[in-house]
């Protein structure tokens, strides 16, 4: 994709095969650090790449992050986007799929 490197950064603290644990009772999934680690990451990044999937709209964390990286002048990319809006998520997408570039 024309990238020199790749660096994965979660939205959530929260890690779990099946996106039903974010929503458990009781469970605060983004984490003490998350923002922290989002902002360093992408201070050094050219550009970003959203792709966070559907499950990014518990609590409002996609648009949330998205805004943040939009707002620190972060260049955001995405692999195409659901009905919802949201950045499609890589494990459902071709490898070939283009970037393309998301205004929040």
């Amino acid at each position: 994709l024309g990238c020199g490197g790749l660096v994965v950064i979660n939205l959530f603290a929260l890690v779990s095969t099946d996106p039903a644990g974010l929503y458990g009772a009781g469970v605060e999934p983004v984490g003490p650090e998350n923002d922290r680690y989002i902002d360093e990451v992408a201070r050094v990044a050219n550009s970003v790449v959203c792709a966070w999937g559907k499950h990014a709209a518990h609590m409002g964390r996609g648009m949330q992050v998205a805004q943040r990286l939009g707002a620190m002048g972060v260049p955001l990319l995405a692999l195409g986007f659901n009905r919802d809006g949201s950045p499609k998520h890589p494990l459902y997408i071709a490898y070939d799929t283009p970037l393309v570039p998301w205004q929040t």
